[in-house]
């Protein structure tokens, strides 16, 4: 009998492969050449010549919301279901695309990730008997690529490390990265900013020269809040500049579909609704809610019987059956203030010109059905205005704040763009 059932539980996960391989297009934007992501360091060294090691500022890297791959180990006593695993050595829990197959990968891909939120204490906890963390602390080598198994489908920071490794830098001597648990908001990542502290101070002392930090996404956010918390002896003394890619300095609107039915992040095999399952469970993904200060009363999501707006945060929760959403929301929002300049010289690198959710609307109360979205300028996942809102700061520091935009160029996808990373390079290096 036993040998039936693993007999029709390969044939279910066999036909549910080739079901998706077949009917779900793949959505990873571009299989890149691996061969060829250091071009923008090597016309670098032909622009200026090989630099002497002992002149370059160190480098470190932040990874932004889902970059930073994760591994997992098991002790559970229970399971939610009985094909699931209950103890594991140590393994890849983001990502590996194969967990996030339909049906049976995926149920137990989504226990395992999802964190526990406690209302007592307004805090999170893995699921019992699981332990997740990112790894690889010091080096860029757990985000050069989200899913190791599948490179050039999933490449990340690597172009960038790349040609920094063609300038002369070495991982883990002046080339430095900061992998950290991305499910948590910055407020709750307790341990990465000690380690943070540490790690600049650390980097500074190869050379006593200030250091470079560059940052994806809500990386951008981590170290901003990072900077809220130092003196700026400390900064000007250890920080020469931020080069800040792609921030959502005020919340990605998208985020507010992410909780309500689901983002698949573009992944083949995810599914909204099962991605829903966990993202409700993280703090980032309230973290990067539109900030209510600034988008103020404008509409957000749309539903025949009512409008939800960023002041509307509690109803939709409500509505959504999400009733501790407004309690997390209230304690990530103070994690961060978009109004403090950073405090250091920051040059922001965005693209634009690529349609950016600013809107959704439900034909019905059914937030399980997907939404009819309403696009407007950004870079495809953050809207124009929350990419360039730290023009305010040009008033209120006196450090350099800078923009330089990528029409055509994407969220995740200018991250391999040679003409960026040039200009980080000529930039700050």
């Amino acid at each position: 009998m036993k040998i039936y059932t693993y007999i029709i539980l390969l044939l279910f996960l066999v036909g549910q492969t080739i079901s998706v391989m077949v009917t779900k297009e793949m959505k990873f934007p571009r299989v890149y050449d691996l061969s060829s992501l250091n071009q923008a360091g090597k016309q670098h060294v032909r622009m200026n010549g090989k630099r002497d090691v002992s002149t370059l500022p160190s480098v470190i890297l932040i990874p932004g919301l889902g970059g930073s791959q994760l591994k997992a180990k098991l002790n559970k006593t229970s399971s939610e279901h009985w094909y699931c695993s209950k103890h594991s050595d140590d393994y890849l829990i983001w990502l590996q695309l194969t967990q996030l197959l339909p049906g049976l990968p995926e149920k137990c891909w989504q226990e395992n990730i999802k964190l526990t939120y406690d209302a007592d204490t307004v805090s999170f906890t893995n699921s019992s008997g699981v332990e997740i963390s990112s790894f690889d602390w010091g080096s860029p080598s757990s985000f050069e690529y989200v899913d190791p198994d599948a490179k050039r489908e999933t490449v990340y920071f690597a172009p960038l490390v790349s040609s920094l490794l063609e300038l002369g830098y070495i991982r883990s001597v002046n080339l430095f990265g900061a992998p950290y648990d991305w499910r948590l908001s910055p407020n709750y990542a307790h341990q990465f900013f000690h380690q943070f502290k540490e790690l600049a101070e650390q980097a500074y002392s190869v050379n006593n020269l200030p250091v470079v930090v560059v940052a994806h996404s809500m990386g951008n956010m981590y170290f901003k809040h990072f900077l809220e918390k130092m003196t700026q002896a400390w900064k000007d003394k250890h920080i020469k500049g931020f080069a800040a890619i792609a921030p959502p300095w005020v919340g990605a609107i998208a985020a507010v579909d992410t909780i309500v039915s689901g983002n698949d992040f573009t992944i083949p095999y995810l599914a909204p609704l099962a991605a829903r399952v966990v993202q409700r469970s993280f703090p980032a993904s309230y973290f990067v809610l539109p900030n209510p200060k600034y988008y103020n009363d404008v509409i957000l999501v749309s539903t025949p019987v009512r409008n939800y707006s960023a002041l509307d945060y509690a109803s939709l929760f409500t509505d959504i059956s999400v009733p501790d959403g407004i309690n997390i929301w209230n304690k990530v929002n103070k994690a961060m203030d978009p109004y403090i300049p950073p405090g250091v010289p920051t040059t922001v690198y965005f693209g634009k010109g690529i349609p950016t959710h600013i809107g959704a609307t439900f034909k019905s109360t059914d937030f399980n059905s997907r939404s009819e979205i309403k696009f407007g300028d950004g870079d495809g996942t953050v809207p124009f205005e929350s990419l360039t809102f730290g023009e305010i700061w040009a008033n209120k520091s006196s450090h350099s704040y800078n923009e330089r935009a990528y029409p055509g160029q994407t969220h995740v996808g200018m991250l391999a763009y040679q003409p960026l990373i040039l200009d980080i390079l000529v930039d700050f290096i």
